[in-house]
């Protein structure tokens, strides 16, 4: 399985599942738009009742298509499970900035990049990627994610650093704050359903971005020469005690 088979991400709010296999005949978009709607429906699967679980039959059950049509527009179960969890990184990295165009403190950038992954992480793509990481045994796909999981993390740990150069974070090793930061909010796709949550999940991203900052940043210094903030109390003769 290549990885390089698995082309631009389908975008998950345009998704209507069977809808795409009802619209109307278009040689241009077709093949696209009924892959895509495969993948998000696959991806629904993949998390409900996990990966061994899952058959195509089932998924194409669920499209109300055959599978023979299922296995033209996708291929293999393995294939989809990548094309899914491929789909979900590259949805998270259209989604942040590495900071390069980025305005406001390192700590500020941090915050939206925080933001940004927790958002991600109530996806489906997400949960499917986190979810069933370890179904995958496709030695190039394998390869292939890895090497996304770690431009994710690079970008991360640059945002981490910038705000380390501008001391708006406080001294901490860059990486492991990344993996802390990173690990934790892809946790959130392991329990949380949105379908069965009065909270979104960038309400529980914002949750979790508190207890970070109250980590990271950096103490307010008093300026040089404003005695009275330190509770320095000039002595007669105007010497500071």
């Amino acid at each position: 399985m290549a990885a390089s088979k698995a082309g631009r991400p389908p975008s998950q709010g345009a998704i209507t599942g069977t809808d795409d296999f009802r619209g109307p005949f278009d040689k241009e978009s077709e093949h696209a738009r009924k892959s895509n709607a495969i993948l998000l429906v696959a991806a629904q699967a993949f998390v409900h009742a996990g990966f061994h679980h899952t058959s195509l039959q089932d998924i194409a059950n669920r499209l109300g298509i055959s599978k023979p049509t299922l296995a033209y527009y996708v291929g293999s179960k393995e294939e989809i499970l990548f094309k899914c969890q491929h789909t979900a990184l590259e949805h998270l990295k259209l989604n942040i900035r590495d900071g390069r165009d980025a305005t406001g403190t390192g700590l500020e950038q941090l915050s939206e990049f925080i933001l940004h992954l927790a958002e991600w992480t109530g996806s489906d793509f997400a949960r499917c990627l986190v979810r069933c990481q370890w179904d995958l045994q496709d030695e190039e796909a394998l390869n292939h994610l890895a090497t996304e999981r770690h431009l994710i993390d690079a970008a991360l740990q640059k945002t981490i650093e910038r705000g380390l150069k501008d001391g708006s974070i406080r001294e901490v090793h860059a990486p492991l704050v990344s993996a802390a930061i990173l690990g934790s909010l892809n946790w959130i796709a392991t329990w949380f359903d949105q379908t069965r949550s009065k909270r979104t999940a960038r309400d529980v991203g914002v949750a979790f971005l508190d207890l970070f900052l109250s980590g990271l940043k950096a103490p307010v210094r008093p300026k040089k020469g404003v005695k009275a903030q330190l509770g320095v109390v000039p002595k007669a003769g105007g010497k500071a005690s």
